[in-house]
């Protein structure tokens, strides 16, 4: 959720500069606070991925039949997971890219529209 915040208070500032004091959008500080909501986004979509490794999957397991079914798989061993974690969560984002990307996109296109950007 601390990238949503982030990227709330990014979107405020550019509207804030933008709209309010007159800055053109090529302004460096503009440029530099897009740079930054885009990075809050993209980092708050990757947190909620029900990966391992990632917040969402932590969250998913808090479910007590996700927990079950998580739990005699190899992904609650940690050897497992410190050994193929990595490589596996990795394989699976570049599986699922143009999903993940189509979500950022959504997301990020609601931040604009909300904010009027």
């Amino acid at each position: 959720m601390t990238n949503f915040v982030l990227a709330v208070i990014a979107a405020l500032v550019i509207k804030i500069t933008v709209q309010f004091l007159g800055f053109d959008f090529n302004n460096l500080g503009v440029i530099l606070f897009v740079a930054f909501l885009q990075i809050n986004i993209v980092l708050a979509v990757f947190n909620f991925l029900p990966l391992p490794g990632f917040d969402g999957f932590n969250f998913l397991t808090t479910f007590k039949p996700i927990a079950q079914v998580f739990s005699k798989s190899p992904l609650a061993n940690p050897f497992f997971m410190a050994r193929y974690g990595l490589v596996l969560s990795i394989a699976i984002l570049f599986v699922f890219m143009p999903f993940i990307n189509l979500i950022f996109n959504f997301i990020f296109n609601l931040f604009i529209n909300f904010f009027g950007l």
